[in-house]
């Protein structure tokens, strides 16, 4: 049975093994020390003993198994393992009744088995959040506690799909062990969509693993001939790192600055706008062989376009600027959205806010009446405030925009949306959201793009003019928010 005493290390431990009287010739040591490591033993020994051992640093959890009787393996929050004589080098053990001298193994994790172990010896990343970047480039933030002596980065799942395609509740955690120490079969078919294969990237998971592996399933990375390098990156101060060919095997023993006890960043890039993605992370340790229990929390997003403009401007009693979203969307698809192009609609003093929710379909425009420039949603199109955000679209407490659901007259519906020929002050440093809608049967819009624009500069010149610079994320997926 298990050793359930005080933790057993250093030289000349004894360690009492009650067995029935069983019949065999093989009996198995499992070890744990900073990674696990399994030893087999094979001579006969009788049914009841005391055995001292000389296993120098490591601490161990014993457990005796004959190899023609099953017995059933009571299994401790730590994940222990063991391996065929193929898979891993052999090793001399000896033990101090001079019985003889046994051959076995030292259980080795590897990449792409990696073994789960516990928060008292892994800290898991918190706190996951996706910044968007514009045109598929996507950054990851989470908050890292990891001050282990032997933790060497951190492993990042990621792949194209949404939240249902995965089975994952965005927010949530997934825990590789359930509270008897086994592998949870949910987070296994999980991971197996998440298979990274280098020559596919995000867009496809690799070929399905064997099921009877607990978690052989690889995170992003990159190859150097036929070595994969991992974990997926080693943080550098904020900066998570995708794991090289030089720095492979260090750890926060080997580089100062792999200890990462705040915010850790890393960034993807290559995604596709309007496509939705998903992202987990593990911290890592042994070059990935070896993860933490408990992943950070799930997230998802679908990129959007970035399209910058300046000098846009907007004039008391003067020609009204629309900006066509619709046609920008398009133009972006397309590969071609670097330009923002603004329309006048009607010549100077005749066009009316009125007018802009009328006529101007799946468009803002840029106006100025009164003391105040504003922004005025066109047909199909309603705008509401976000709030002030001094880093624009790089703050990653941007909340997720409310959905869209009741068009009504009223300036401000319970929804939040000022809709078609309605207006708010356009000030500096504030995100604005634009729906917009394809809809052109009769009734309310009721599916929509959700559009993003930033005030990075604004300038009054004078009382009936202001002049300024803008940001825009531009969404290619109805209703992602």
């Amino acid at each position: 049975g298990w050793f359930m005493g005080s933790k057993v290390r250093g030289i000349g431990n004894k360690i009492q093994l009650n067995m029935k009287p069983l019949t065999g010739k093989e009996f198995r040591i499992l070890g744990y020390s900073r990674s696990p490591y399994g030893v087999d033993f094979l001579p006969s020994l009788p049914h009841s003993m005391k055995l001292r051992f000389n296993f120098l640093f490591f601490k161990l959890l014993i457990k005796v198994r004959f190899g023609i009787h099953p017995v059933k393996e009571d299994r401790m929050k730590i994940t222990l393992r063991t391996f065929l004589w193929k898979t891993c080098a052999p090793v001399v053990g000896i033990t101090a009744l001079g019985i003889g001298l046994g051959f076995g193994i030292f259980g080795c994790s590897k990449a792409d088995d990696p073994e789960a172990i516990t928060l008292s010896e892994l800290k898991y990343p918190s706190g996951l959040a996706l910044l968007d970047l514009g045109n598929g480039s996507m950054q990851l933030t989470w908050i890292g506690l990891n001050n282990e002596k032997d933790f060497d980065g951190f492993n990042i799942y990621g792949m194209k799909g949404a939240a249902a395609d995965f089975g994952l509740t965005e927010g949530k955690s997934l825990q590789l062990l359930d509270d008897k120490g086994e592998p949870v079969e949910a987070t296994k078919t999980i991971l197996n969509k998440f298979n990274y294969d280098p020559d596919k990237g995000l867009e496809a998971a690799g070929t399905a693993v064997d099921a009877e592996k607990k978690f052989s399933y690889y995170p992003i990375h990159t190859k150097s001939g036929e070595d994969r390098l991992l974990p997926t990156c080693k943080p550098t101060g904020s900066e998570c790192k995708a794991t090289t060919k030089e720095n492979l095997g260090k750890s926060v023993g080997d580089l100062a600055t792999i200890a990462p006890e705040g915010p850790v960043s890393y960034t993807v890039s290559g995604l596709k706008p309007g496509s939705s993605y998903c992202f987990i992370v593990f911290a890592s340790k042994d070059e990935g062989k070896s993860v933490s229990q408990t992943s950070s929390e799930a997230r998802c997003i679908v990129p959007k376009y970035s399209v910058t403009a300046t000098g846009i401007d907007a004039v008391k009693n003067g020609d009204t600027r629309a900006l066509d979203l619709a046609a920008l969307r398009a133009a972006c698809a397309g590969g071609t959205c670097g330009t923002v192009a603004l329309v006048k609609q009607k010549v100077s003093g005749t066009e009316t806010t009125a007018d802009c929710g009328a006529t101007t379909d799946q468009a803002v425009c840029f106006e100025y009446f009164g003391t105040e420039a504003y922004l005025t949603a066109g047909k199909n199109t309603a705008v509401q405030d976000l709030g002030y955000y001094l880093n624009g679209f790089s703050d990653v407490t941007l909340p997720k925009v409310p959905a869209l659901i009741d068009w009504s007259a009223d300036l401000q519906n319970k929804d939040g949306f000022s809709i078609s020929g309605q207006s708010i002050v356009l000030q500096k440093s504030r995100v604005y959201v634009i729906a917009t809608s394809e809809s052109t049967a009769a009734g309310d819009p009721a599916t929509f793009y959700y559009h993003w624009l930033y005030i990075s500069e604004k300038t009054n010149n004078g009382s009936d003019e202001a002049n300024f610079g803008i940001e825009l994320r531009i969404s290619n997926m109805l209703d992602a928010r």
